[in-house]
This record gives structure tokens, sequence and C-alpha cells, in this order.
């Protein structure tokens, strides 16, 4: 890890994903991890990161591929497994009717008990 990214009495981060996050989304909430920076969110990331190619053949035909291996940084498979919450915070009907977002009020309780104003 990067010594010094972040200043010792920085205010607490939180990210929120589901699994509409892909790709970048992915590397980023991997770093949030390694920075023990919490996660909350519905579901897990889509798991699908990773670069591909695209190679024209004749006429109209193509096809995609991809070197990459993306794994989780102590190696476990991301590919199809996604990135999950440290904090599991599902949606409910019931919330949903409300206009009620539980993973944001959840990560809004954290982030203001780690300040001093929850």
């Amino acid at each position: 890890m990067i010594e010094g990214l972040r200043a010792p009495d920085a205010a607490p981060v939180v990210w929120l994903t589901d699994g509409n996050a892909v790709s970048a989304a992915e590397t980023v909430l991997l770093f949030a991890r390694a920075y023990k920076q919490p996660i909350f969110g519905p579901t897990p990331t889509a798991g699908a990161d990773g670069e591909n190619a695209n190679e024209r053949l004749m006429g109209t035909w193509y096809y995609s591929w991809t070197g990459s291996h993306a794994t989780m940084l102590d190696g476990a498979p991301l590919f199809h497994v996604g990135v999950s919450p440290d904090h599991l915070t599902p949606l409910s009907a019931a919330g949903l009717s409300r206009g009620e977002d539980e993973p944001l009020a959840a990560a809004l309780g954290w982030h203001l008990a780690r300040r001093g104003g929850g």
C-alpha cells in the first residue's frame, strides 16, 4: 500500500455499491478494501473486472476476448463473484415504499457513529 495516502485525521470514508458496479468500479472497491474502508450495499458487484479486446475478422465477423485474470487482492476469484459489501444491507419493499435507501442509511449511521455525531 502507499504510505501516507490519507492523513491519519481524515474523515472516515464509506463506499456504496451494488450489482450494477462493474470493471473499474470493482478495482476501486478493491483498493478501498485494502485501506480498510467499509463497503455498504445490497448485493455484491457484477464480478466482471478486466480488460477485453475486440478483433474484426472478414466481413462483419468479429470476436471478443480477454487475457486478463482479475482476482481479489488475496488471489481469490473476482470474475463471476464480485466484491461483496462488508455491510450487506438489502433493500426492502417496505423501505422502498417509504422512499428509504437502507444501504445509504446504514452507511450514514456508520459514518456518524465514528465522527461522534450519531
